[in-house]
């Protein structure tokens, strides 16, 4: 296992407006999460994005104008 001492990326990394700069990392298949494993329970995921960013994208990532 590799130390990493901290979290970055946890968000989604598609979608995000084409006006806006960091739309350069739209893809698929590289979301992140957070995972949280309690002794007792279950796992639990947790997904993060931004107000800007569209859940409805085309193949690449980007996001497709919603009807």
């Amino acid at each position: 296992m590799i130390y990493r001492p901290r979290v970055h990326d946890v968000h989604l990394n598609q979608g995000t407006p084409l006006s806006m700069k960091r739309h350069k990392t739209n893809g698929i298949y590289q979301d992140g999460a957070l995972f949280v494993k309690n002794l007792d329970n279950p796992v639990k995921a947790f997904f993060f994005m931004f107000k800007e960013q569209s859940l409805k994208t085309d193949p690449n990532g980007n996001p497709v104008e919603q009807k």
